[in-house]
């Protein structure tokens, strides 16, 4: 049987960027749409293994900390990851006539990368933009594990999750339209 195709997963992990402490502040800020230039696509944003009630700052600061915790050192690559599910016109289309929650979506998704890594993640749900004309899904996710051990994930594993990503969302357009 064939996966269904709602999107594309999108990794900027390994193209030499999030490099720097400041890297974990600018994507989630950036996710959030707290960044200092508002925009109004932000649909819908949360997070797992935060404390989201407490803000973003709070939320920059724990993810600091569980670096900090397993005494990361500044050689270690990224200190995010930033990963991002651009959905199809037709999967928009059939999103909105399944009356799927964006936000309870979103969750969903993260999950995956919470459940698989045990990372910390941050989403938010955007609006079609300049950036991308679809609806998408921005993750940021930690790069230490909450128990200390560093995320890796290779091509093959992000194909992987593409693949997870379009089955969870036909299930839930399958569950709207029912």
């Amino acid at each position: 049987m064939s996966t269904p195709y709602f999107g594309k997963l999108i990794s900027n992990a390994g193209k030499d960027k999030y490099k720097t402490p400041k890297s974990i502040e600018n994507v989630i800020r950036y996710i959030t749409r707290t960044n200092g230039d508002p925009r109004s696509d932000l649909i819908a944003w949360g997070g797992l293994g935060i404390l989201k009630y407490t803000g973003v700052n709070s939320i920059i600061s724990q993810f600091k900390f569980a670096q900090q915790l397993y005494g990361r050192n500044n050689k270690q690559n990224r200190f995010i990851d930033h990963e991002y599910f651009s959905v199809t016109k037709e999967g928009e289309e059939l999103l909105a006539k399944g009356n799927v929650d964006l936000d309870d979506l979103a969750r969903e998704l993260a999950y995956d990368f919470y459940d698989t890594d045990q990372c910390q993640v941050v989403y938010g749900v955007h609006a079609p933009d300049s950036s991308d004309k679809h609806l998408h899904f921005h993750f940021g996710i930690n790069t230490f594990d909450l128990t200390g051990h560093k995320r890796r994930e290779n091509t093959s594993q992000t194909k992987d999750r593409e693949t997870r990503f379009n089955n969870i969302i036909a299930a839930k357009v399958k569950e709207g339209l029912s």
